[in-house]
């Protein structure tokens, strides 16, 4: 793998709704694994801290953030509340006590939702830092907090369970943002539309993380069929995967790329017709390979030069499970066959010929950079055909 600066990117975070903790296959719902010493090094759990706390401080901003909210099947969490700067690996509850005090809580991972919780006041808990060294300590007061709200997380638990549903206030950001606009305006706020959707966040991996086979981005999705996935949830899903796509302007989008562990993804390159991808595999390939540059939103701000075949047949499914077949080729085969990659784990720079670089567009933004503040553009590379996927 060719060399990249680490700054190009950092780590995401997983962004879903109330109704979307509840999906099959959802990544938050894990019970994370044990970092293991001996399987991640010490420079890549250095990455890894360094990449949570980068997503925990991006605005909005948080004071703790557990390894899942990131994508990442780890049990690691990190926590700053201003006094305490912590990074805790494989943290365990020891003791709790101090009565117990209700506190307002939300979740970066769950935008506009807030419920009162209630909680012990202390907590004791024994870790290991990134160095492997074992440490015990208990806390109180809001660090405490934060700990409480961060561990259990690990396990595959929210804030909002166990919360009578009348007592959780959730507000989507466009309605945030229209009731900001009649403050403003002296207006009456509009009514939400019905079922109105919002975008959802890519999970991303910085380039000295691409080969940690514990994010979301690298495990094998499970299938729709008997997932337990009704077709309502089913086209929901999908409905939200086409509207993350067009925000981000890319032509296709796996659920895995937002936190979803099922083979689904969507295709829309706005040329052909939109295409759904549900327990999609290739039953042939054909042509000859062709060679292009790729570019991926969960790999922002690189590319690299991958080959794929010219023409494709593939087994689909309906959203009521019923098979298909169809044919592909050219620019269609080469977005199917990038989406059904992110379902099996694989990502772009696992095919890179030659390496990874510096997008284009990275690469001209840096030079409108030095040009604007009176510096030498860096030299030109050689061009080629670039496919956003």
């Amino acid at each position: 793998m060719a060399s990249v600066s680490a700054s190009l990117a950092s780590l995401s975070l997983i962004r879903t709704t109330l109704a979307g903790l509840d999906l099959p296959g959802q990544f938050l719902r894990r019970t994370a694994a044990p970092l293991d010493f001996d399987e991640i090094g010490h420079a890549q759990r250095r990455a890894i801290v360094r990449g949570l706390f980068g997503a925990m401080h991006a605005p909005p901003g948080g004071v703790g953030l557990a390894a899942p909210m990131a994508g990442l099947d780890l049990r690691l969490v990190v926590a700053s509340d201003g006094e305490h700067t912590l990074a805790m690996a494989n943290p365990e509850v020891v003791a709790t006590g101090g009565g117990e005090v209700a506190y307002a809580e939300g979740n970066l991972c769950l935008p506009g939702v807030h419920a009162e919780v209630v909680r012990p006041a202390t907590i004791t808990v024994r870790w290991q830092d990134v160095a492997a060294r074992t440490h015990e300590e208990t806390f109180d007061g809001w660090i405490a907090r934060i700990l409480f709200h961060e561990l259990e997380l690990l396990d595959g638990g929210f804030f909002t369970d166990g919360v009578a549903p009348e007592a959780i206030v959730a507000t989507t950001p466009a309605r945030r943002a229209a009731a900001a606009l009649a403050s403003v305006y002296a207006e009456p706020e509009p009514a939400a539309p019905a079922g109105a959707r919002e975008p959802l966040r890519i999970v991303t991996l910085p380039p000295e993380l691409h080969d940690l086979r514990r994010s979301v981005l690298r495990m094998p999705a499970a299938a729709v069929a008997g997932g337990g996935l009704d077709q309502l949830a089913l086209r929901e899903l999908l409905a939200t995967l086409f509207l993350t796509l067009h925000a981000r302007g890319v032509g296709e989008l796996s659920a895995p790329q937002v936190g979803i562990g099922l083979r689904v993804a969507v295709v829309d390159d706005q040329r052909e017709p939109p295409l759904a991808l549900i327990d999609a595999t290739v039953v042939e390939r054909g042509g000859d390979e062709q060679a292009e540059v790729e570019e991926c939103p969960s790999l922002p701000g690189l590319s690299c030069v991958v080959d794929r075949p010219e023409r494709l047949r593939v087994r689909n499914h309906t959203l009521a499970g019923e098979p298909y077949e169809f044919d592909a080729d050219g620019d269609r085969a080469r977005l199917i066959a990038h989406a059904l990659d992110h379902l099996d784990g694989v990502l772009i720079s696992d095919h890179a010929l030659g390496g990874l670089h510096r997008s284009d567009l990275d690469q001209r933004v840096e030079a409108d950079l030095k040009l604007a503040l009176g510096g030498a553009p860096p030299a030109a590379g050689g061009a080629r055909r670039r496919r956003r996927q």
